[in-house]
């Protein structure tokens, strides 16, 4: 789990797949994305799996957050994984739809959906 003074990026490791909730944290931008980037170098180097971001509570992406998501998730499909989006509120949607993102990553509802 990456902690900062004001949020926290808690990663949970299922049987299938990293779960990565965020803490305190409504925006993925500039400030926090640094903090999700390292999660993901430390968990990659570990072991290769699909992850799962809950975007429940995240309000606003901005373009280092969406840089981060493709960035994993390419890394993730080159390996043979996903990264998935659970739950990301409408303004999020749309900032992925207007960069036809939402075609590059998989988007999801509930964690029953998590395949591999």
């Amino acid at each position: 789990m990456t902690e900062n003074e004001s949020f926290k990026i808690k990663v949970e490791n299922k049987e299938k797949y990293y779960l990565v909730k965020f803490i305190g944290l409504a925006e993925l931008d500039l400030y926090s994305v640094k903090n999700l980037e390292e999660v993901f170098q430390d968990y990659n180097q570990q072991q290769t799996q699909s992850w799962v971001l809950d975007l429940t509570y995240i309000n606003f992406i901005d373009s280092s957050g969406i840089g981060a998501v493709l960035h994993q998730s390419k890394f993730l499909r080159d390996n043979k994984k996903t990264l998935y989006m659970l739950k990301p509120n409408s303004n999020i949607m749309h900032i992925f739809s207007l960069g036809s993102f939402n075609t590059l990553l998989s988007i999801i509802d509930d964690l029953s959906q998590v395949s591999e």
